[in-house]
This record gives C-alpha cells, sequence and structure tokens, in this order.
C-alpha cells in the first residue's frame, strides 16, 4: 500500500524486494489517499517501474481520517468512494488465481 510521495514509493520498493527474497510469488500494487488525478498516473507508473499490477487506487476522504482519529468507524454513507474503491480492489484479488 503506497500513498502518492516518494518516501512511500522508496519504502514500497523495499517491501516488493523483500517479498522476492521470501520467495512470495506475487505482489500487488495499492495507491492509497489519492487526491488528483495525477496521483493516480503517478501509482499506475510507479507500479509499471517495479513490475508490479496496481489492484487500485483509494481515494482520500476526510471522513476516514476523522472516523480514524476518534477511534469510530464510518457513518452509513460517508466514506463511500472509498468503500467503492476497495471493493473493487477486493474483486480484483479474488480474480487471482493460487497456485
Amino acid at each position: 500500500i503506497m500513498e502518492p510521495s516518494r518516501k512511500s514509493i522508496i519504502t514500497a520498493a523495499r517491501t516488493i524486494a523483500l517479498a522476492e527474497e521470501l520467495g512470495i510469488p506475487r505482489t500487488y500494487g495499492v495507491g492509497n489517499k489519492a487526491r488528483r488525478e495525477d496521483d493516480v498516473e503517478f501509482f499506475e507508473k510507479v507500479c509499471a517501474e517495479y513490475g508490479v499490477p496496481l489492484a487500485g487506487v483509494i481515494p482520500f476522504d476526510a471522513a476516514v481520517v476523522d472516523a480514524d482519529r476518534a477511534g469510530g468507524s464510518l457513518a452509513p454513507g460517508s466514506g463511500d468512494p472509498v468503500r467503492r474503491e476497495i471493493d473493487k480492489i477486493v474483486d480484483f484479488l479474488d480474480g487471482v488465481t493460487v497456485a
């Protein structure tokens, strides 16, 4: 899971290398806290650069931050774009064949 920052990408690259070292056969990227369209493009570029499929990009939502800080969960109806994208990522991963 990556945020749209160079520091986060460096951490993701290290994680990919570690997964390879450990013999984990597949890794997937997930973009997180995307605020702008160019964040999505950034995640696509980085995943292509490292040869990792991008499973999805979760948009930034202040309601998610607020709920987390309060130690609670999202109110019904709030965070819908986040929930939709997480559902898409789950569908993507459900379609991955595990050998």
